[in-house]
């Protein structure tokens, strides 16, 4: 089975003012039986460069997925502390990635997700994790990094309304030492966070 999907649109900003901007942005994707190819850009007229653009290449099905995607990020989205779809904190702007899941045993989900600078590939980034589902309302995550950076997320459903979150952080380079950078709360090397979530 096949399917392909396009979509495109132009944006027009300031117009009664002086800052003027012209935005043209589109979307498309081929999906082939379990393979797919998909892009999205937008560019922008005043600074004649891209604003943005990303390709996809991959296989998908309900049980393993493998996506390679190359980019140019936005600038506003570059940065320690921004937000990205993949990875959490996005540090290049031009991108090479490679990621995937897979399911096993029902309850169990493998991930992991290697980027690199097309301009630097030693300097690569690699994370992976590990999320176990005990019931409909409990889950456990794991993820471990390459600079061994791990975090440990349990998040439990209490009742309708309420859900119990708590969430550690440490690198395992800070256990059982005197690493210099040896930090938080009493001297412990680890974050911790603990959150109730109420939704009415």
């Amino acid at each position: 089975m096949s399917n392909l999907f396009y979509r495109a649109q132009m944006q027009f900003k300031g117009l009664c003012g002086d800052n003027k901007e012209y935005i043209y942005s589109q979307k498309g994707k081929y999906v082939q039986d379990n393979w797919f190819l998909a892009m999205v850009s937008a560019h922008n007229f005043n600074t004649k460069v891209p604003t943005y653009a990303k390709g996809q290449a991959g296989y998908k099905t309900p049980i393993f997925n493998a996506t390679f995607e190359a980019g140019l990020r936005d600038k506003k989205e570059v940065g320690p502390g921004k937000t990205w779809v993949h990875p959490e904190k996005a540090v290049n702007q031009k991108y090479l990635s490679l990621f995937g899941h897979y399911n096993f045993m029902n309850d169990f989900q493998l991930a992991g997700r290697v980027e690199a600078d097309p301009t630097n590939m030693r300097n690569c980034e690699a994370q992976s994790g590990l999320q176990y589902t005990l019931d409909k309302g409990t889950k456990m995550m794991a993820k471990l990094n390459n600079t061994l950076e791990s975090t440990l997320h349990v998040s439990h459903k209490l009742n309708q309304n309420s859900t119990l979150m708590c969430t550690m952080t440490t690198n395992l380079k800070n256990l059982g030492s005197d690493y210099p950078a040896r930090s938080g709360h009493m001297g412990y090397p680890f974050i911790y966070g603990l959150r109730l979530k109420y939704e009415a």
